[in-house]
């Protein structure tokens, strides 16, 4: 089996692991076959789940000039790939597309956990009511939220809740659990304020369950800071 990028065919028989269905497996290479930045994809991934950065070995293949090639080699996350190319690039992203579709067909980031998200560290739980602070706010962040042409999405949700956490000075972590329900993931936000909040969601894969639960803190947030009969200190979740 092949994927095309820049052009190129890609052969992936070597990648294809037997745990894959068949939709699964066509859409994933659907998806590479236009990944932008593959290498870049495997940094996020390592940041992500604190894995280790990927190492790239790359060398010469042929001393002709005009039959040139290069080989790359990448490892990653007890992985490695190897492909060829007409420069040094191009061999580097042909390697971690093949690479890319090994991790994303193996299922191994259902199962691993995420590093605890969180924008910056605080001493102590804030003694500010959450609800009372962020209704008076005058940030940034609270004001995309309360915003009445403010949609929430995929792209911002989790972008936003960064920001939202570094400007009301609040910390949270987001930790993957166990699913009870076939083929879906589970996550919870936790978020260390006053009073303390807890989310939780399902999705299809583990970015889902995250962005669905940051839009449920999200809409309590909005509607505790713009509803005036849910403003009070004494709102709990």
């Amino acid at each position: 089996m092949e994927i095309f990028a820049d052009n190129q065919p890609i052969s992936l028989d070597d990648a294809n692991p037997n745990q894959a269905d068949s939709s699964k497996f066509e859409s994933i290479k659907n998806d590479l076959a236009k990944c932008i930045n593959p290498v870049g994809e495997i940094m996020i991934i390592a940041d992500k789940y604190s894995i280790k950065q990927p190492v790239f070995i790359i060398e010469d293949l042929y001393d002709n000039f005009a039959t040139k090639q290069f080989s790359c080699e990448v490892k990653f996350g007890g992985f490695s790939e190897s492909a060829n190319g007409r420069t040094k690039k191009l061999a580097k992203r042909y390697a971690s597309i093949k690479l890319l579709f090994k991790i994303k067909t193996s299922g191994m980031l259902d199962y691993r956990p995420l590093k605890n998200n969180s924008c910056h560290k605080i001493k102590k739980y804030p003694k500010t009511v959450l609800y009372d602070q962020l209704k008076y706010s005058k940030k940034e962040a609270i004001n995309i939220l309360k915003s009445k042409n403010f949609l929430i999405n995929k792209f911002s949700s989790w972008i936003l809740l960064k920001q939202l956490a570094k400007e009301e000075n609040f910390e949270y972590e987001i930790n993957h659990i166990p699913s009870n329900i076939e083929n879906l993931k589970a996550c919870t936000i936790y978020v260390k304020s006053n009073p303390q909040l807890i989310f939780g969601a399902y999705g299809k894969n583990q970015d889902d369950s995250i962005n669905n639960a940051v839009y449920f803190l999200f809409t309590h947030l909005r509607d505790a800071c713009t509803d005036k009969d849910n403003t009070k200190s004494d709102i709990s979740c």
